[in-house]
């Protein structure tokens, strides 16, 4: 029988001798921001405003502020939420520094893009409201959000110098754009934060089964968009998002199977809507 203390000793240099893992180092979230499904929430919006009025330098310069605006707007809402500004100081810093150029390139291009600044300043103050209460995860903050994004549809429409969208387009681009993100919030909650809530599962299931109706009847009534093959489509897609609300709810999924099912579903919105 082997002493324990010999066992002991050959423990440890087998433990000594086993290479051991190196810790992944992950980039902190006010450099990079975790909310990965707001990379759909951001670009959908932007390329249907885009591309279907005519995509130019001003829309690219858009595009680019954006990015970098939401990049800078992440490490905000951060500092807010813990309170330790000296933390995300560089990241607010650099991406203060990154997205000043583009702002002023867009003024000196088309100053007519201040208009949206009453429209948008609202919409930041709130969101970052709930993020120094600590409830940025709240479905009210979700909706501000999410509204904040599709409305760049909008802003991507009007910064084409010739006569694009009819107003009731661009209205209708951004309400279907505003259904379909914040349906998707509703959604990937009862996969996730709520998935044990009956409640919010019924929540979630009556949102997605009004939007069809909805749609259908405004559609019908507005006449937008101007071909009824497109309405029906565009209803029928919403159908599958509620059929897919009532069967997933509750389920257990893994984080990239939903991402993935997102994409999918924000592609083909993307498509429908760039044929308006």
């Amino acid at each position: 029988m082997s002493s324990p203390t010999g066992d002991d000793t050959t423990a440890r240099k087998k433990k000594s001798t086993t290479p051991q893992k190196k810790k992944r180092k992950n980039i902190p979230a006010h450099w990079l921001p975790r909310q990965h499904g707001a990379w759909a929430m951001l670009a959908v919006p932007a390329l249907v405003g885009g591309l279907r009025n005519g995509w130019g330098l001003t829309q690219t310069l858009l595009l680019l502020l954006l990015l970098s605006g939401y990049f800078l707007f992440n490490a905000a809402g951060l500092a807010l939420r813990s309170r330790r500004w000296h933390r995300q100081r560089p990241a607010l810093l650099t991406y203060a520094a990154v997205s000043a150029p583009f702002a002023v390139a867009l003024l000196i291009l088309d100053p007519s893009l201040l208009r949206w600044l009453p429209v948008y300043l609202p919409l930041a103050l709130t969101s970052l409201f709930f993020s120094w209460k600590r409830q940025d995860r709240a479905l009210a903050n979700d909706a501000v959000t999410i509204l904040a994004a599709c409305l760049f549809a909008a802003v991507m429409a009007s910064a084409h110098p010739h006569p694009g969208d009819p107003i009731q387009i661009t209205a209708g681009v951004v309400a279907v754009l505003f259904a379909y993100f914040f349906g998707t919030a509703l959604y990937v909650k009862t996969l996730i934060r709520e998935r044990t809530n009956p409640v919010f599962h019924r929540v979630s299931i009556g949102y997605h089964l009004l939007c069809p109706l909805l749609f259908w009847t405004v559609s019908q009534a507005v006449a937008v968009p101007d071909s009824v093959v497109l309405r029906w489509l565009t209803t029928v897609f919403f159908i599958g998002l509620a059929v897919r609300a009532w069967a997933m709810a509750g389920r257990r999924v893994r984080p990239m199977s939903v991402g993935l099912g997102e994409i999918g579903a924000s592609t083909v919105l993307l498509a429908l809507l760039l044929c308006w």
